[in-house]
């Protein structure tokens, strides 16, 4: 079950709408945390503008869990939300490692990926082939999905 969060904003001929969906909105705290971040963000670069995005939320997909998924008149972005603290270091398809204000060098992987960006890669795929199972803008080329990591804490 789907939880749906909106806020609409008018300011003169302009309307900016978020339509927000929870698949679970219940453990992740600190997720919820950047996720409000993220969406006060939105509100304030949209406020002058007509723009529209869906975004639906920590849901499963084809039996992956993805924490976001956003909807604009323009684009699909598949995103994660990520919460470290430091210097960070990695490759497209290595490693990646995180230097904490502790000075404690730790690994930084993408849920059970190898890093944050191979698990935005396998998303991404997951979210582009269960739209094509359903059908969905089956007149549009869906190769072009993007992929967005939120380090908030950098």
């Amino acid at each position: 079950k789907l939880w749906q969060y909106l806020v609409l904003h008018k300011t003169g001929n302009h309307i900016m709408s978020i339509h927000c969906y929870f698949g679970d909105f219940s453990s992740h705290t600190q997720e919820l945390r950047m996720l409000d971040s993220f969406l006060n963000q939105l509100q304030l670069d949209w406020a002058t503008e007509n723009k529209w995005i869906y975004i639906i939320y920590n849901a499963i997909w084809d039996g992956q869990e993805i924490d976001m998924v956003c909807f604009t008149e323009h684009a699909i972005v598949v995103a994660d939300f990520k919460n470290y603290t430091g210097k960070l270091g990695g490759k497209e398809n290595g490693p990646w490692t995180m230097l904490t204000p502790s000075d404690e060098m730790i690994e930084v992987k993408g849920g059970n990926q190898l890093n944050p960006f191979v698990q935005i890669r396998k998303n991404k795929y997951v979210v582009m082939e269960w739209l094509n199972a359903q059908q969905f803008f089956s007149q549009d080329n869906l190769g072009f999905i993007s992929g967005a990591i939120f380090l908030p804490n950098l």
